[in-house]
């Protein structure tokens, strides 16, 4: 099905041309903007771009998010439940975290409550809310190799990530070949009325 732009398609898809509802199911893939969203089973509305789906895959730009259960409760929100979230785009992604609650807001921030980061499946960081920025995901997660002849061969490994407007946190985990690992973090406030 083909309406205004978004492309539904699935083994079976009832649309109704009324409501422009469409409950789709088996192999489902929706295309609208720069989003793909791929599940089993799919209600969507054209007109209000409503999504209500259980155990999907959902891509906008570089960030991928699966889950249980999805709800659009409007435009440009989307309720995610049980969800892993990351910006390793990627089929088995690198990173990722594991949350009861994902709530998007494209273009502008994600909400992740009680979640557990993931390095493959090695556990590192518990955040019991965490508020992540469009605007500061530029610099995360960022990865470096080198040498240096008292430490040897290194790769350092560190995520920013904004908790508020004003509080922002990164996580760090280094490895040193002559050292073995290392971890930390680390939180940065800026003041109110402050450069």
């Amino acid at each position: 099905v083909t309406y205004g732009g978004d492309v539904l398609m699935a083994d079976q898809v009832h649309f109704n041309p009324t409501t422009k509802e469409a409950t789709a199911k088996g192999n489902v893939r929706l295309y609208m903007m720069d989003q793909i969203y791929r599940g089993d089973l799919l209600t969507y509305n054209f007109r209000t771009k409503k999504i209500l789906s259980e155990k999907f895959r959902f891509l906008d730009g570089k960030m991928m998010v699966e889950g249980s259960s999805i709800n659009t409760p409007e435009i440009g929100h989307y309720e995610i439940g049980e969800g892993d979230y990351s910006t390793d785009n990627r089929e088995t992604p690198g990173w990722k975290t594991k949350a009861s609650s994902v709530t998007i807001y494209p273009g502008d921030k994600t909400i992740v409550e009680n979640s557990v980061a993931y390095f493959g499946d090695v556990p590192f960081f518990y955040f019991p809310y965490l508020t992540l920025y469009e605007r500061d995901a530029g610099d995360s997660p960022s990865i470096s190799f080198g040498s240096v002849s008292r430490l040897g061969m290194y790769a350092l490994g560190s995520y920013r990530f904004a908790i508020t407007d004003k509080l922002k946190g990164e996580v760090n985990l280094d490895y040193y070949s002559r050292r073995g690992w290392a971890g930390g973090a680390a939180a940065t406030y800026i003041t109110p009325g402050k450069n």
